[in-house]
């Protein structure tokens, strides 16, 4: 499980796209918290639960990504987990509204595979 990457082109693009990935969902992240502050923008989070718990839950996938990308970084087997697991929660997020399939999970399904051919590549070269 720990084969590191042996193809060094493939393991930078990876690393690259993952790292801008992150940052998207971070922007995304941030746009949610802002959005849910209260109106005269004074900072302040409304003292409902389910407002604070829609920052929340666009949080915790942002901390899968970016500990997928951190341990990806060195083994590309620990980015297939993270990034496959966040794949899922969005397809479980999406709740009916399958519109949003694809623009929702090609990025981190095409992140998934890279990881995932990197890994199959690293796995090749430690045998032989």
């Amino acid at each position: 499980m720990n084969t590191k990457w042996s193809n060094a082109a493939l393991a930078w693009v990876t690393r690259i796209l993952s790292v801008l990935f992150v940052a998207l969902n971070a922007w995304g992240w941030w746009d949610e918290s802002l959005a849910r502050q209260e109106p005269m923008n004074s900072g302040e989070m409304s003292g409902d639960a389910l407002w604070q718990w829609a920052v929340v839950t666009h949080m915790l996938p942002l901390l899968v990504i970016l500990a997928a990308t951190i341990a990806g970084w060195t083994w590309p087997m620990y980015g297939v987990i993270g990034f496959a697991l966040f794949t899922v929660t969005q397809i479980a997020s999406i709740d009916g509204e399958w519109l949003f399939l694809i623009p929702v999970t090609a990025l981190p399904v095409g992140l998934t595979a890279l990881y995932l051919v990197g890994w199959m590549l690293g796995r090749r070269h430690a045998r032989s």
